[in-house]
Order: structure tokens, then sequence, then C-alpha cells
């Protein structure tokens, strides 16, 4: 926008000047049209590259260029301008140096005595060398393009498949075998007193495909063998003979010349190096005028702030600026400061904006101000606050106030505070009315504004339609005017506390379902509230209450709210607390003859932590089987057949064996026994015997119970058939 009205008010005074030769007039124009000069400067441009052509886009540091040109020392230039846009065409120069490269070609597996390959190499210029390991090679150049050709040299014989061929193999397979088998078997004794027995011939035969063949025959015969008599025996052999067959498919191969050639090429590539300078003209504009303020009120002193000018090509710290100010009725400018870099000491900085602080010694009455930039090259120009040129300073004393109450780090024990101060101006003007506001620490969101309040009383109520938020730190701040409309400054923040938001003193445990909730006062507050996990539960003046029906070994969390007629406070930080356990119950107490397994009812959360002990009964050291928040315990290598006494008690809290514990609850199991085993039958007579068993682990207190099963057969036998029954 700045720079298109620049160029607007030189056209508009062109314009202006020929309707004036027509005998047109204008009324003379408020301000003068800012403007531009005309300057030269040059730049060095280096362009460097592989090639003898080369192009160089160029960004003139100059927004408006009027005309450039370009010499440079190698070969010739010609230049294109679009505005600061400038190309440069350079051409004809000579090399400024080389880079020596060698690259390996090849061209393998030919089937005639001569080869080709080529390659792309950027800003290849010349070759200087080639080397050939077959035969004879030359070289071309193409533009980047090197090509190698080869011619005669040795070959090589390379085998060649042109087809393949079937073979047979046959070999044979061999079998033999036995011929006969004879066998006896199945003796027995007949009545006559001889034995009989059974016999079974086989003949074997292989057949055309050698597959084992066989034929029997069978009888009996009489024969003094023993019953007990097996016999087989076998006899000739025949044999037999099988031819396998397999092929095969093998490749033959014929033979053909090939060449294979290399060669490693030396070859340069170009530097070309253009040292260019452009001439350039541009316009430059004058600084942009920075905005300016002050207030308006200066019979104290106070601070000139005004924007940092920018320029088109003057850097920012190098702008010269002064300051003047008029006396009413007068056309005298008088400095303040004069030709100043915004660098010097006498400024302060603050972001995009600069600040100075003017007492306003020896001035009086009502004065105007202005702000005047320069950069060297263009007329100044001028800013005014608020851009009016006409804007009057008062140089006279402002009205004073001190704060009274809520004063800095108290507590206001309400939320619609009263405020109060004194009000001085030492030339004796009253007060005629004043501004306040109220902010929450730490923020700049106004929680109140009164805007202008006309009243010459040294207090303000807060609104009761605008509670302050309990518990929160607030600070006020206060700026006067005087019945002459001189304005005071600000005074400073003053914090202070609306009413304290409630703390909880403890929360405690009473039973199983029963938690004991204490909070602490509060001032001004008429009632509390009382939460548990965000739902109210109890309501009332009370400080302390008991909340009940809970379940057991639970965590419960509770705020507290306090609260007046007018408003009240957030809820406080949370407190919390578990309830005891039930004591736990057994399910069932099971046993093995080596362990004990004791399940429980689930009387408590799972997470419930809980410690199994176990003893011998009419021991007293307890053993522990086990803790946790499992409801399962297992203890494994207790002795058989002994009974244990077997406790529990449980701790309320999450899995912590730091909680407070329950009673514990008691009973008792025994274990179970095993088998005896081996029984030994010893002093056997006709009416009596004895057992010895292995107790198997069991107790020395187990006892045994037999039964016995026997069979009396007296029948007398014969001593013959005894004999022969013993023998068999």
């Amino acid at each position: 926008m700045g720079k298109q009205r620049k160029r607007f008010w030189p056209t508009l005074l062109a314009i202006a000047i020929l309707l004036t030769q027509l005998g047109i007039t204008f009324p003379a124009p408020a301000k003068a049209a800012e403007g531009f000069v005309i300057r030269s400067n040059s730049m060095t441009v280096e362009a460097t590259g592989i090639y003898a052509s080369q192009t160089k886009n160029v960004t003139l540091p100059a927004a408006e260029v009027t005309n450039a040109t370009a010499t440079t020392d190698n070969g010739t230039v010609t230049v294109a301008r679009n505005n600061n846009q400038v190309t440069l065409s350079l051409s004809g120069g000579n090399p400024t140096s080389f880079t020596n490269g060698t690259v390996t070609l090849t061209d393998n597996g030919n089937t005639s005595n001569s080869g080709t390959a080529s390659k792309v190499i950027a800003g290849l210029y010349d070759v200087t060398s080639k080397t050939s390991t077959n035969g004879t090679v030359t070289t071309t150049v193409s533009g980047d393009t090197l090509t190698v050709n080869w011619t005669g040299g040795s070959s090589y014989q390379v085998r060649v498949p042109p087809y393949t061929e079937t073979r047979t193999n046959t070999t044979y397979q061999n079998y033999s075998h036995y011929a006969q088998r004879f066998e006896i078997y199945g003796c027995y004794k007949n009545e006559l007193g001889s034995y009989t027995c059974s016999y079974r011939t086989t003949n074997y035969s292989y057949d055309s495909n050698c597959n084992l063949q066989s034929s029997s025959n069978s009888g009996t015969y009489g024969i003094y063998f023993p019953e007990s008599m097996n016999y087989s025996t076998t006899s000739g052999s025949i044999s037999c003979s099988k031819p396998v067959t397999t092929t095969e498919t093998v490749d033959v191969y014929n033979y053909e010349s090939r060449w294979d050639y290399s060669a490693t090429i030396g070859y340069r590539t170009a530097t070309y190096v253009y040292k260019t300078v452009i001439q350039y003209d541009f316009k430059d504009y004058a600084p942009q005028a920075p905005t300016l303020t002050a207030p308006q009120d200066l019979s104290d002193g106070g601070t000139i702030t005004f924007s940092k000018s920018s320029d088109d090509y003057t850097p920012q710290n190098e702008l010269l600026v002064s300051l003047e100010w008029q006396q009413e009725g007068s056309s005298t400018w008088n400095p303040v400061f004069t030709d100043k870099k915004i660098t010097d000491s006498i400024f302060t900085l603050s972001g995009s904006n600069v600040n100075y602080h003017w007492d306003g010694a020896g001035v009086n009455g009502m004065v105007k101000l202005r702000l005047v930039t320069k950069d060297g090259y263009n007329q100044p120009v001028y800013s005014y606050v608020n851009g009016d040129p006409d804007t009057m300073f008062r140089m006279s004393h402002k009205p004073e106030i001190t704060q009274v109450s809520p004063i800095s780090g108290s507590q206001a024990n309400t939320v619609t505070p009263k405020y109060t101060w004194n009000y001085l101006q030492d030339e004796g003007e009253g007060q005629k009315g004043f501004y306040l506001q109220v902010r929450k620490v730490g923020e700049t969101t106004l929680s109140l504004d009164t805007g202008f309040v006309n009243s010459t009383s040294n207090e303000y109520q807060h609104p009761t339609s605008s509670p302050l938020d309990w518990g929160t730190a607030y600070e006020w701040r206060i700026q006067p005017l005087s019945e002459t409309g001189v304005l005071g400054d600000w005074t400073g923040w003053q914090a202070f506390g609306a009413n304290s938001i409630p703390e909880l003193e403890n929360v405690t445990t009473v039973s199983t379902d029963t938690l004991h909730v204490k909070t602490k006062p509060t001032p001004d507050t008429t009632g509390y509230k009382f939460y548990r996990f965000g739902t109210e539960i109890h309501d009332g003046t009370e400080l302390e209450i008991n909340d009940t029906g809970l379940p057991s070994n639970t965590e419960q969390f509770y705020n507290v709210r306090a609260y007046n007629a007018v408003a009240q406070s957030p809820l406080s930080a949370s407190k919390s607390a578990y309830t005891l356990a039930a004591t736990p119950e057994f399910e069932s107490v099971e046993t093995t003859a080596t362990s004990i397994t004791v399940k429980l009812k689930q009387v408590n959360p799972q997470y419930t932590y809980h410690e199994v002990e176990y003893r011998k009964k009419g021991e007293t050291n307890w053993l522990p089987m086990g803790s946790g928040s499992s409801l399962l315990y297992i203890q494994n290598g207790v002795e058989k057949d002994t009974t244990y006494e077997i406790r529990v008690r449980a701790f309320n809290g999450m899995t912590d064996p730091n909680g407070t514990p329950t009673d514990y609850v008691q009973t008792e199991a025994t274990t179970k026994v095993d088998p005896p085993t081996g029984a030994v039958f010893s002093n056997i007579t006709e009416d009596s015997f004895t057992i010895t068993i292995d107790p198997n682990g069991n107790s020395a207190t187990t006892k045994y119970r037999f039964w016995i099963e026997g069979v009396t057969d007296k029948t007398e036998l014969s001593p013959y058939n005894c004999v022969k029954t013993a023998s068999l």
C-alpha cells in the first residue's frame, strides 16, 4: 500500500501541472507528497559451469530497477531484464580449468572382430589417452558423448549347445532262495506209548518276473521222539535275474569364435568461469512514517512511543529520527532530540516499538509534537499522534491515588469487597471521578472494568451481580481524574484474595461400611456441601460427618464446598480413605496325603490382601501358607495323616499388607493317608501266618484294617500225580 501511494503522488502532481497550464487551478495540498530519488549501484556475479554457454538468473537487491547493463571478463554477455529480475546470457569464453578423468568401456561377446561402446560424460572436452586390452581402439567426441570403436584382436572359442541326445543303459537285479523247507511239529504220545507228529514240506520257485512262489504238502506219522520235539530244515537253492533299463538326456555342443574388447580412456572436462559486473539504477523511496503515540497529559513527563520505521534500502537501525515540539500559537518547532538512531541509549526498544521518556522540563501550557524521520537520500517524513498535526498536549501535574483497602497480600474474606483509596493533587484540584479495574492474578482479562465513574467518593463497592470467584487471587488498580480534566496515572496492581477455598482436614476409617469426613472452617461461610466421587452426600453447617452404608475395603474420595448467600466456592482438593475389610470366610478346605488346599469366599473386593498361615495342631509357631489378593492357597509337602490348624485375616487397602487387619478366622483339617505297600507273608502254619507291610510314609499313629481270603483243599493226590504236576 505504501509503495503504491508513493508512485501515485508524483503522477497526480504531473497531471495537476498539466491542468494548471490549461488554466485550471486547484487548492494547495495540506501535506507534501512523498517521493523518491534515482540511485545507482553495482553487483558482481560469478557464473561457473562446465559449458561455454551459460545462463545466470539474478535478482537485483532493489524493488524498482529502471536500467541495467553488464560487463564480463570472459567471452561476451547480453542482458535481459524484467524489473529487478535479470537474465545474463554468457558465451564465447575460454576454459579456466580442466579436470582429468578416466572411464573403462567394454563390448564383449562379439561374433566378428569389431566392437563399439559409448558413454555420456557431462562437460566432456577432449580425450587425452586410450589403452585397449584387445585389438585397435579409436575414439570420437560429440558434445558430451564419448564413442569407442575396436577392430582386430584375438578371439576365443565358445561352446554352443545346438541339440540334445537321449541315451539308454541296462543293468540286472539278481535274486536267490532255498528250494525246499521241511518241518516237524505238534508231537504227542498216543495210546500205544509211541509219538505221533505232524510234518509239512514247502517247495519254492520264481516266476518270469522274479516273484517268489511256494507250494506245500503235509501229513502225520509215528516217531519215537519226545512230545516237545519241533524240527525244521532247508535244502537246495534257486535263483533269478531281472534286467533294469534307465535313460538320460545329454547336451551335444558345437564351438564358435568370440571377441571381447575393453579400453581405458583418459579424458578432460572443462570449467568456465565468468565474472560479471551489473550496473543498475533504481528508485529509492522515502521511509515510511512511523506511528506516534503519547499521553495527552505530559504535565509530569511521559513516554513517547513510535513504531520502528521501515525503508526500502536504508537499514532500520541507520534511519535518523528527531522529536520536536511547538508551543500553542507559535510556528517554531523546537528540538527535544535531533538525528538519533533507535539504537541510541536514550531509547528503550519493546518489540516493534521505540520508547522515549520526555520529562517536559521547561515546557508549560499546551504544545504540539511531531517525529521527523530521514534516510539520508530523500526528504524527511513527519509523524503526528493519531496522524493529526493539531493534537495538543497538556503540560501540568496529575492527581495521585494511594490504595487503602484491600492492600497487597490481604484476604478480603468476601467475594464482593469494598475498594477504598486516598486522593491527592498538589495544586488543590479535587477528584471528579475515577476508573477502576479488577483481574485475576496472572491473567490479562479483566474481571471488572467500571469505565468512568463520575464520583467524588473515595470508595467503591464491588457489585453483587458479578461476584469474584471464591478462593481466587485477584488484584485491583485505580486511575483518578481531576476536576480540571487531568487524568492521573494508574496505580500499581494490589493483590488480594477472595474467600479461601475450604480444605478437607482428614478422612478416617470407622468400620467396614463407615468413613468419617472432616473439613476445616472458612470465613464468611453459612454452610458446607460434602461430595463423594462428585455426588453431593450432605448439605449443612456441620464441619464433620459420618458416611455410612459403604462397601467393605473400598477407597472413597471426598471433596467439600463452602457457600454463603452470595456465592459458593469451588470444590476442595480430594482426600480419600478405605473402609475396613470384612473378616474373611472359608469356602472349603480340602486335603490330599501331602497337600492342603484352602479356598476363601469373596466377601471383599478382588484386590483385598489376605494373609494365610498354618501349623500342626498342638504346636505354637504359625507358618506362612501364602498372601496376596488370591482366594485360593495351596500348601504342598505336609505330612500324611496329620491334623493342621489354618487361619486367615484380611487387610484394607489396595493389595497392601500395611493396611488395617481384620481378626483371624481359624479352622482345621487332617491330611489323608496313602495305602501301604510291600505286604510279605512269613511264619506260615496250618492256622496262622505273619504279614509285614511298608507304611508308605504314613504316620506312626496310622491304623490299618486287613481282609483275609483263603481256600482250603485237603484232597489227597497220588505221589505220581503230585510229582508229575510239580515237575511241570
